[in-house]
C-alpha cells in the first residue's frame, strides 16, 4: 500500500515557496483591504492540503480504467456551469460564481481538473489513432460545451485557458501539422464570431488597448498602465513591503487577484521577480521531468496536462501585468487570492502525488 513517504517533496517545495509569497503579499495588502483576504486565503491553504492528501489516497489508475466515474464528473463540473446562469453571482461582469455567506465558489476551476482528467484517459488508449479526425473531434466535444458555457458568462480568460489545454496535449500526443493547421483555421473563424457576437465591449477594449493603453489612459487602458508603473516602480530591490504605492494609493486594481504579480513586484523589486520566476521555473522543470518519468500515458498525459494548466494561466498573468498581453482576468496560481483556484489546483497535486506514490511503490516491490 502506498504512503506519504513515496511523496514526490521536491513538487512541494516550490508550491510551499509560491503560496508563501503569496500569503506575504496578501499580509502587505492588509492595511488597504483589511486583513480578511489574508485569513480566508489561510484557511483555504489548509483546506487545500486536505484536498492534496485525500485525493493522494485514491487510486488514480480508477480514472484511467472506468470511464464511468469520469463522466460522471465530467457531467456535474459541466452541469455547475450551467446551474450559474439561474443561482450564479455576477462578480465583475462575469456570471462565475455561487455564493455561500460570504465565500464564493468558482466552479470553472474545477472544470479545468476535471478536463485534465478526462483529456488524459481518451487519450490514453488512442494516442497512435490520433490521425483519425475523429477522435479530433470527440477530444474537442468534451472541451467545446464548457468553453460555450464559459463563454456566455463571459469568462474569456478561463476559455483560452482550456482551448489551450486541449490543443496543448493534442500536440503533445502527436496530432499531424495539418490537421493542426485546420484547426488553427477552424478556431480562427470561431474567434472571429466570438468577437462579434459574444464579447461584451470592455472586454474588446481590454483585448486591444494593451497594444497602445495611452491612447485611453483612463479607460481601458488604465489597468495596463498602472500595472507597468508598479512593475517599473519596483526598480532593483523594491520599495519593500507593504510600502507599494500603487497597491496601497488604490491606482492598481484588484491588487490581491488579477494583479498580484504587480503588486509584489513593485514591493520586491527585480530582485524578487528574479527570485519569483526561478521558483516558477523549478515548479515547472519539476512537472515535466516527472511527466517523462511516468510509465503510463494516462500518468503522462495528466502531469503534463497540470504543467500546462499552470503554464498558461502564469503566462498570461504575467503578460498582462507587464503590459505584453491583454487583461482577461486570469489569476496567478498558488499565489492570487481565491479559494475555488487553490483547491482545485491542490486536487491536481494530489492526483500527481497518487500517481508518482504508486509508481514508487511498485519500483520498490
Amino acid at each position: 500500500m502506498p504512503n506519504i513517504r513515496n511523496f514526490d517533496y521536491i513538487l512541494l517545495v516550490p508550491v510551499g515557496l509560491l503560496i508563501a509569497l503569496g500569503l506575504i503579499t496578501l499580509y502587505s495588502l492588509s492595511p488597504v483591504s483589511g486583513d480578511l483576504f489574508l485569513k480566508k486565503q489561510i484557511l483555504w491553504v489548509v483546506l487545500g492540503l486536505v484536498a492534496m492528501f485525500f485525493a493522494s489516497s485514491i487510486d488514480y489508475r480508477l480514472f484511467r480504467s472506468r470511464g464511468a466515474i469520469v463522466f460522471i464528473f465530467y457531467a456535474l463540473s459541466v452541469g455547475a456551469l450551467a446551474l450559474l446562469f439561474i443561482a450564479g453571482t455576477r462578480i465583475k461582469g462575469v456570471e462565475g460564481w455561487f455564493s455561500f455567506g460570504g465565500f464564493f465558489l468558482q466552479p470553472v476551476e474545477f472544470v479545468k481538473i476535471t478536463l485534465l482528467i478526462i483529456l488524459a484517459k481518451y487519450f490514453s488508449g488512442r494516442h497512435i489513432e490520433i490521425y483519425h479526425w475523429k477522435h479530433i473531434f470527440i477530444s474537442g466535444s468534451y472541451i467545446a460545451i464548457p468553453a460555450f458555457l464559459l463563454m456566455l458568462q463571459p469568462d474569456l480568460g478561463a476559455t483560452i485557458v482550456i482551448i489551450g489545454l486541449w490543443i496543448a496535449i493534442m500536440i503533445f500526443v502527436g496530432i499531424s501539422r495539418r490537421r493542426l493547421l485546420v484547426l488553427a483555421l477552424l478556431l480562427g473563424i470561431i474567434s472571429i464570431g466570438a468577437w462579434y457576437g459574444v464579447l461584451a465591449p470592455y472586454q474588446k477594449a481590454r483585448m486591444t488597448s494593451f497594444l497602445n493603453p495611452w491612447a485611453d489612459s483612463r479607460g481601458s487602458g488604465y489597468h495596463s498602465i498602472q500595472s507597468m508603473i508598479a512593475v517599473g516602480g519596483g526598480k532593483i530591490t523594491g520599495a519593500g513591503i507593504g510600502y507599494g504605492t500603487q497597491s496601497h494609493l488604490h491606482f492598481l486594481p484588484e491588487p490581491e487577484t488579477d494583479f498580484i504579480f504587480a503588486t509584489f513586484a513593485e514591493e520586491w523589486g527585480f530582485i524578487g521577480s528574479v527570485l519569483f520566476f526561478s521558483i516558477f521555473g523549478f515548479f515547472f522543470w519539476r512537472l515535466f521531468f516527472l511527466a517523462r518519468a511516468m510509465t503510463n500515458n494516462f500518468a503522462t498525459f495528466f502531469i503534463f496536462g497540470y504543467f500546462v494548466l499552470i503554464f498558461i494561466q502564469f503566462t498570461i498573468h504575467v503578460g498582462a501585468n507587464t503590459g505584453v498581453l491583454p487583461i482577461t482576468g486570469l489569476t496567478l496560481p498558488f499565489m492570487s487570492y481565491g479559494g475555488s483556484s487553490l483547491l482545485a489546483l491542490f486536487l491536481g497535486l494530489g492526483i500527481i502525488q497518487s500517481i508518482v506514490m504508486r509508481q514508487n511503490a511498485t519500483f520498490e516491490n
